[in-house]
């Protein structure tokens, strides 16, 4: 005997499924795009420990003995980095989100 969900039911469960499938789809792209900026500043220290540390001395020292404006400023360019990298990122894995669209859509038949 086969139990029955309700048509209430079966879009919750739906709006639950792609919420953590989105969720997660976007995490992984944040992730992608953090690793990349991070990327991004190990080639500027020429891609050494001791560059990469040289690096971060230097512009921790910079951040902090700067008026509160320049490192506003400095988040801000740092958060637009990361937004257009980001939406790269999405844009590119967009086909990723459709296919699981498109699996979780047609009904799957056993083998």
């Amino acid at each position: 005997m086969e139990a029955t969900r309700s048509p209430r039911q079966s879009r919750r469960s739906s709006f639950f499924y792609w919420t953590i499938a989105l969720g997660a789809w976007a995490f992984i792209n944040a992730l992608a795009a953090l690793g990349l900026l991070i990327g991004l500043f190990i080639l500027m220290a020429n891609a050494s420990f001791e560059g990469f540390f040289r690096e971060g001395l230097n512009l921790s020292e910079h951040y902090l003995s700067a008026p509160h404006a320049a490192r506003a400023e400095f988040a801000m360019v740092v958060f637009v980095a990361f937004d257009l990298v980001f939406a790269v990122l999405c844009l590119s894995r967009l086909s990723a989100l459709r296919h699981a669209a498109a699996s979780a859509i047609s009904p799957s038949t056993p083998s």
